[in-house]
């Protein structure tokens, strides 16, 4: 996989399992620069937010959030495997 493939994946557990423990797990051990995609960023950051201040993540209020026009590509990133396997 490539990295941004392996982005993609971390979004994709994120926003496919909701604020579970895992994912505050996930939120509070990665920093928003480990991101190379810029869209990865914004979509990373974003969910950070949400789950922090309100406790949840969902898809459509991170669209929102980010211009309205972003839930194809939201909609895509969460059909990648959540899990990597090595």
């Amino acid at each position: 996989m490539t990295p941004q493939e392996l982005e993609a994946c971390v979004l994709a557990g994120l926003l496919n399992g909701g604020a579970s423990p895992d994912a505050f797990d996930v939120i509070t051990s990665t920093p928003e620069e480990s991101f190379s995609i810029g869209f990865h960023r914004r979509a990373f950051s974003e969910i950070k937010k949400q789950a922090l201040a309100n406790g949840l993540i969902d898809m459509l209020f991170v669209s929102e959030a980010l211009g309205g026009s972003s839930l194809a590509d939201l909609s895509e990133i969460t059909r990648m495997p959540a899990t990597v396997r090595t």
